[in-house]
């Protein structure tokens, strides 16, 4: 859908695209540490995976605003 935009909105989404791919990478990636991670760092990765998870949800709803 973001290819069939006229530009610049299809800039906007493919940025917009970019980031939320990279937000998930971040996230996958905290991911696999809270899966091994000692008691001690537990609550705080669990911390940092929730706020990112609210990220991305937040950026994935600003991108599908933006194709209304």
């Amino acid at each position: 859908k973001v290819d069939s935009q006229s530009e610049p909105l299809k800039s906007t989404l493919k940025s917009g695209v970019d980031s939320v791919k990279s937000q998930l990478s971040s996230a996958e990636k905290t991911l696999g540490e809270l899966k091994t991670a000692a008691a001690d760092k537990w609550s705080s990765l669990s911390t940092q995976l929730t706020d990112q998870l609210g990220k991305i949800n937040s950026s994935v709803s600003d991108l599908m605003s933006k194709l209304k």
